[in-house]
């Protein structure tokens, strides 16, 4: 995930600019982002993705 911000004190002029990486790990959802920016603070949230539960599966013979 890349987190890009810049600073503004006009339409054209920009003031600072940063770009942060952050990795994730493998199990994550990306349906389950979601994302606010209050009093200068940036919160995301981020689901951990359902893992796949083993299931049984009866044999029959004949």
């Amino acid at each position: 995930m890349t987190v890009s911000a810049s600073r503004r004190t006009g339409p054209t002029r920009r003031v600072g600019q940063f770009d942060q990486l952050v990795t994730l790990p493998g199990d994550v959802d990306p349906n389950s982002v979601d994302a606010s920016l209050s009093d200068g603070v940036l919160m995301v949230r981020v689901g951990k993705a359902h893992k796949t539960q083993p299931r049984r599966i009866e044999v029959k013979g004949s």
